[in-house]
């Protein structure tokens, strides 16, 4: 709430709250890395809540053995797009990764990994008005030095299809 007032929406399960935008109902979304007790991963927590604080709803994506969300964007349509960084299996290197959920919460429209690896992540988002979005964060460097990054950008349709992709900027 804006007086201040606090109150808790989560378990202690959550490891960082990485990112949250206000829309224009006033509600927030808000995207958070957090605990899968059932294997000890960390997974990616979307959820949506009202201006008096309730979840209005709320999505955990568990397809990956790592999913740490960064940022988080409202589509023109209502739907939200959230980015950050994902892991396959414990074998992979983090890959970038997006998705888009419909704006209710109940339909995941699209889950991604993007990039080579072994240590890339998207780290921001803004929506197209074409639908689309375009991100940006780190892509490895081309060369072995595994601390050398390169600013990375990739654009998305609206069906989250890699339309475009500049890496070693």
């Amino acid at each position: 709430k804006a007086s201040g007032d606090r109150k808790s929406i989560a378990s202690t399960r959550f490891e960082s709250g990485n990112a949250v935008i206000r829309l224009a109902d006033g509600a927030l979304v808000m995207a958070a890395a957090r605990r899968n007790m059932g294997n000890n991963t960390l997974v990616a927590w979307v959820a949506r809540v009202s201006p008096e604080g309730e979840v209005q709803w709320q999505h955990t994506f568990i397809e990956r053995s790592l999913t740490v969300p960064y940022a988080v964007t409202a589509m023109a349509n209502g739907d939200i797009v959230v980015v950050g960084t994902a892991t396959q299996d414990e074998k992979s290197g983090p890959q970038g990764w997006a998705a888009r959920l419909s704006g209710d919460g109940k339909t995941v429209m699209w889950n991604r990994v993007f990039g080579k690896g072994p240590d890339d992540s998207l780290q921001a988002v803004a929506a197209l008005p074409d639908g689309g979005v375009i991100a940006v964060g780190w892509a490895s460097a081309d060369h072995k030095q595994a601390e050398d990054r390169n600013l990375w950008i990739v654009s998305l349709d609206a069906a989250g299809k890699l339309r475009l992709e500049k890496r070693d900027l």
